[in-house]
C-alpha cells in the first residue's frame, strides 16, 4: 500500500499518515526486537517474515528522509533501538517450517532476496549521509565542500560493491538480459536502485556544479553532476524502452 500511494499521490500526508500507523503497529507487534530472544525455537517461516516486514519499513523510511520536501532529513526508526537481523539472501522456496535459515549464500549472487538486501544496505548509507550533512554548519562552504566530497566517494564505493547485475556497466547488458530470463524482475530492480543512487549523488554536488564549470576547486561536482545526469538518462531510456 505505501508503494502505490507514494507512486500515485508522491510526498501527501496520506502516505505519511499510512506510514506512522504501519510503524505504530510494528512496535505493537514487537518486531523491532524480533531477534532479542536467542532461545526462540518458533517458526521459520513466521521469523523470516517479521524480518523482512521490518527492514521493510526501516529501508522506507530511511530512503524518503533523502527526498527533497518539508520532511527531509527526517526519519522515525533509530537503528540503535532494535534487535532485528538482515533476512538472509536466498530465495523464498527454500524457506522451510522450523528450518535453519544460516546466512543465505553471498550477496553477488541473484536471488528473490537480493534487491531487498541492496536495498537495505543503500538506505543505511543514505541515513550516514543525512546524519553528517545535518552537522554541517550553514554558511561554511569549504568544509560542506569537503564533506560533499567525501560522501560522494561514499556512494562511488557503494556502485563499486553491487554484484554485477545491478551495476551501471552497460558492457553486461546482454548478461543481464540473460539472466533476466530466468529472473524478469531483476531489469527493474537495477533501474530502481541505480536510479537512487545517481539521483541522490548528483543532488549532493548540486549546489557546486555551476561554480566547477569556473573554478577548478569544484571540477569534481560539474563532472560527477554530468555523470549523474547521463547515467540517470540512460536509466529513463532503458526503462521507457
Amino acid at each position: 500500500m505505501l508503494y502505490l500511494l507514494w507512486d500515485t499521490e508522491g510526498q501527501l500526508e496520506t502516505f505519511f499518515r499510512t506510514f506512522a500507523v504501519a510503524y505504530s503497529k510494528t512496535i505493537h507487534m514487537n518486531l523491532h526486537r524480533t531477534d532479542a530472544y536467542a532461545d526462540y525455537d518458533g517458526d521459520a517461516v513466521e521469523k523470516e517474515l517479521k524480518r523482512r516486514l521490518w527492514w521493510h519499513l526501516t529501508s522506507t523510511d530511511l530512503l524518503h528522509a533523502g527526498i527533497p520536501g518539508k520532511r527531509e532529513g527526517v526519519y522515525s526508526i533509530n537503528p540503535n533501538q532494535i534487535c532485528v537481523k538482515y533476512p538472509p539472501n536466498h530465495d523464498d522456496d527454500s524457506i522451510y517450517y522450523r528450518a535453519s535459515l544460516g546466512t543465505g549464500v553471498p550477496l553477488d549472487q541473484p536471488t528473490d532476496m537480493c534487491y531487498f538486501l541492496w536495498r537495505l544496505k543503500f538506505a543505511e548509507l543514505c541515513r550516514e549521509v543525512l546524519d553528517a550533512m545535518q552537522k554541517v554548519k550553514p554558511g561554511s562552504s569549504s568544509a560542506s565542500y569537503e564533506l560533499t566530497v567525501q560522501l560522494s566517494q561514499r556512494y562511488m564505493a557503494f556502485l563499486g560493491e553491487l554484484p554485477w547485475f545491478f551495476r551501471p556497466d552497460m558492457g553486461a547488458e546482454l548478461k543481464i538480459s540473460r539472466l533476466a530470463v530466468q529472473r524478469p524482475y531483476i531489469l527493474r530492480q537495477r533501474t530502481a536502485l541505480l536510479f537512487g543512487v545517481f539521483s541522490r549523488l548528483g543532488r549532493l554536488h548540486r549546489p557546486f556544479i555551476a561554480q566547477g564549470m569556473k573554478d577548478s576547486k569544484f571540477a569534481t561536482s560539474y563532472k560527477s553532476g554530468i555523470y549523474c545526469a547521463e547515467n540517470l538518462f540512460k536509466l529513463r531510456h532503458k526503462g521507457c524502452g
